[in-house]
């Protein structure tokens, strides 16, 4: 996790009138409207990470002081889109979940093995080397997971007229295009 309440960043929505960058923990409100293509499970957020399975030879074992294998990240994929996260002060925010970056408390996630990538996913990953096999790992997050955000937020009505930020249901929306929005959950 990284550090909470840095001086200058804001750990609450109430009291914020202008682009202010937050960090605060909050609940997905969103529904689970999504579904993973691997696994069928049903979320507001998808996050999957293909891999390559690589085997290193003893010299490369050597080098790296590693174990026998290394798992090669072939691209990631967010499904998802505009969601909202309800602040523990009161207020929610929207922003688009597959432009928001993922944060991890265990990086070394479980994987599972993976027979062939979907045609429709290609696109969106790096070439394979074909010398391994390979996996995947998902993460869901579900309309009430509990969530990390670290973003630049702006009341909704100072949003652009007429952009996917005027939605009146929200209070605040995080500006993706000042800055990255992180999660972890």
């Amino acid at each position: 996790m990284w550090p909470f309440g840095r001086r200058g960043v804001e750990t609450r929505l109430t009291g914020i009138e202008t682009d202010t960058e937050v960090e605060l923990v909050g609940t997905m409100r969103s529904s689970n409207a999504v579904t993973s293509p691997f696994t069928g499970q049903r979320g507001a957020i998808i996050h999957l990470e293909i891999l390559e399975r690589v085997l290193l030879d003893r010299q490369e074992r050597r080098a790296l002081r590693t174990g026998p294998e290394r798992d090669d990240s072939l691209g990631e994929i967010i499904l998802g889109e505009l969601v909202y996260l309800g602040s523990e002060d009161g207020p929610e925010l929207s922003f688009i979940a597959r432009r928001a970056r993922f944060r991890f408390r265990n990086p070394r996630r479980e994987t599972s093995p993976l027979s062939s990538i979907p045609e429709h996913l290609l696109p969106h990953l790096r070439s394979r080397t074909g010398a391994g096999a390979l996996f995947f790992r998902e993460h869901v997050v579900q309309e009430g997971d509990r969530l990390r955000l670290q973003a630049i937020v702006e009341p909704a009505e100072h949003a652009p007229f007429g952009s996917y930020r005027s939605v009146p249901r929200v209070a605040f929306v995080a500006r993706d295009d000042l800055a990255p929005v992180f999660l972890e959950g």
